[in-house]
């Protein structure tokens, strides 16, 4: 019982790791950088929303890519 339990926690664990590694990074929408795959947030907001904010010109974007906010 409590193996299954488990394997089935590890396939879960594993398919959502996959979904989150297999979705398109986004450019950013005002100078058309690329952004990291892996983020750091820069507020509480996109650690908890997702979301990055450009290096090259500081737009802030939500997790879908599209422009939020003022710029850092």
């Amino acid at each position: 019982m409590l193996t299954s339990i488990l394997a089935g926690m590890a396939t879960a664990g594993v398919v959502v790791l996959l979904l989150g590694v297999a979705k398109p990074v986004p450019d950013c929408p005002e100078c058309g950088e690329r952004v990291a795959r892996i983020r750091w947030p820069d507020s509480g907001a996109q650690a908890m929303k997702g979301g990055w904010t450009c290096r090259a010109c500081g737009c802030r974007m939500d997790r879908h890519g599209k422009r939020v906010g003022g710029e850092a």
